[in-house]
This record gives structure tokens, sequence and C-alpha cells, in this order.
């Protein structure tokens, strides 16, 4: 990428990086946080025909564990990056209207 300022022009160049497939999510998640502790984070969306979905989550449903580790200790970033990558199997313990369910989230690459 190229400024050319004097005539506001940009100039874009494709890198040797150009042809390869950047994966942002592989869970089909769309996680939120509230204020004031940020801590634990809600689903706010779920995308259709994802591994989120064929888990069984739900919008509204707290996650509340993630492999074991309790969502309170990690930031919301973690979370992410974590359920982001494909190929991975996580635990997720889930709060869904009072109760505490068990699910297991497959990742796997997705199309936009």
């Amino acid at each position: 990428m190229t400024f050319d300022y004097s005539r506001k022009v940009i100039h874009l160049e494709p890198n040797s990086f150009f042809n390869e497939a950047f994966v942002y999510d592989a869970s089909g998640l769309r996680l939120r946080a509230a204020s004031p502790s940020f801590s634990p984070p809600t689903v706010a969306g779920v995308r259709e025909a994802s591994p989120a979905q064929a888990a069984g989550i739900v919008r509204g449903d707290v996650i509340l564990k993630l492999n074991g580790r309790d969502t309170a200790y990690l930031s919301l970033e973690t979370i992410r990056e974590m359920v982001g990558a494909p190929a991975q199997s996580h635990q997720l313990t889930l709060l869904r209207d009072g109760k505490v369910i068990e699910v297991v989230l497959k990742t796997r690459e997705m199309l936009p």
C-alpha cells in the first residue's frame, strides 16, 4: 500500500499472502459483555448454518466456562480468539433460562 498524498491517491498491490484465506470466525458466535465487570460474556447472536447453531447455542446464552476455565477470568477478546480458530473442539458451560447446560462447539471454516 502506497499513499500519494500530493495526488490524493492510494496504490494497492497484492503481496505474497494475497491468495491465502483469512479466517475471521470459525464459530458463528457474536458475543458481548456488559459493563461494569464485562463478565461473563453473553451470546448476542448466532449465525445460521454455523458450528454454534449446530451445537445448540442460542442468543441470550451466558458462557460460564470455556474448556473448564471460568470465563470471569478471560477477556472477551481471548474468548473470541479461542473459539475463532477452525478445526477445534471446545466444551462450553452455558447458563440458559436459569439452567446450566453443557455443549460441545466444533469450529470450522465458514464462507462469508
